[in-house]
């Protein structure tokens, strides 16, 4: 057989697994870092610059958010 292949070719089974299991080590690591909070922004709240009580002004008054808001259906 070593008329065929190489002796290299006898460590690439091992190499190959190697690389997967750090290429999958990696991904796992990259992924777990991104989607954070810190990167995603889930739960952002920005700061107001004055002080504004939507619930007075949405829950009590009924004002429809669209006044102030004007892109209320299309953002978050």
């Amino acid at each position: 057989m070593s008329d065929i292949f190489p002796k290299w070719t006898n460590k690439l089974p091992s190499r190959v697994i190697i690389g997967v299991v750090l290429l999958a080590a990696a991904t796992t690591l990259a992924v777990n870092y991104y989607f954070t909070p810190k990167y995603t922004d889930v739960g952002y709240q920005p700061i107001q610059p004055v002080f504004f009580p939507h619930s007075v002004h949405a829950d009590q008054l009924g004002i429809d958010c669209r006044y102030c808001h004007y892109g209320v259906e299309k953002s978050w």
